[in-house]
């Protein structure tokens, strides 16, 4: 199938360099693997299998098993950008897709994650590993579980006839660098880059605790950011 149409439009734009490395192998590779059938659920599971081994190879605790898994990490980043340009350039979009691509995405940093702290236990002391393996899960599932909640009442208030703009954000304070807090995918893009130096260094603990450090950040932010946001909501209600 040849889409001309594909790619011309209003695209979505990645600030993260990594981010635009994926994008750029994703596009050049998507018409060569519409040709070989294969349908954007097809690359969701792909990507999360890929997912899977690399936490396999970390949890082994060994420098050549970090960086396997480090290449493993690697593929799923790429492939999870393939299926949402595939399910484009076949015409397949789908809120489906979009509710497994999140799911599968949100359980492979956990997956990931896991198998870090699984491998880190190995080699260090234990208890350590798993309190701040425990605190960036609890951190993780906090803001995504607020984003969420924020969203249903906002989708809420809008099937009751208000009109509130559904992504809107308001950063807490104009100091903080937007770009760390922007979207849920800085969370993402915050696991890719102290992976690969992490792995890459050997330097895992260290990558674990900046995460998990960061993944709290990100929470209170969305804390202030979503008491900011229902007050205006409230006047608008109120000025109504």
């Amino acid at each position: 199938m040849n889409n001309k149409s594909f790619g011309k439009g209003p695209r979505r734009q990645s600030y993260y360099l990594l981010g635009k490395m994926a994008r750029f192998v994703s596009l050049s590779l998507v018409e060569r693997i519409a040709a070989t059938g294969l349908k954007p659920n097809d690359l969701t599971l792909i990507s999360f299998v890929f997912s899977i081994f690399a936490a396999l190879f970390y949890s082994f605790g060994s420098y050549h098993g970090n960086i396997a898994a480090m290449l493993c990490y690697w593929a799923f980043f790429i492939v999870d950008h393939m299926d949402g340009d595939l399910a484009r350039y076949l015409g397949m979009e789908s809120v489906t897709g979009q509710i497994k691509d999140h799911v599968y995405g949100k359980l492979t940093i956990i997956l990931v994650y896991l198998g870090i702290s699984a491998g880190l236990a190995r080699t260090h002391d234990p208890a350590p590993i798993w309190f701040t393996a425990f605190m960036l899960m609890a951190g993780l599932l906090g803001s995504q579980s607020l984003l969420s909640k924020r969203k249903m009442i906002v989708m809420e208030k809008n099937i009751a006839g208000h009109k509130f703009d559904l992504k809107k954000q308001f950063s807490p304070s104009d100091s903080l660098p937007r770009i760390l807090f922007k979207e849920v995918t800085a969370l993402h893009m915050a696991t890719i880059y102290l992976i690969l130096v992490g792995s890459i260094f050997n330097k895992l603990y260290f990558a674990l605790v900046l995460t998990a450090g960061y993944v709290w950040l990100y929470y209170f932010y969305q804390i202030s950011a979503s008491i900011s946001y229902f007050k205006r909501v409230d006047k608008q209600e109120i000025g109504a």
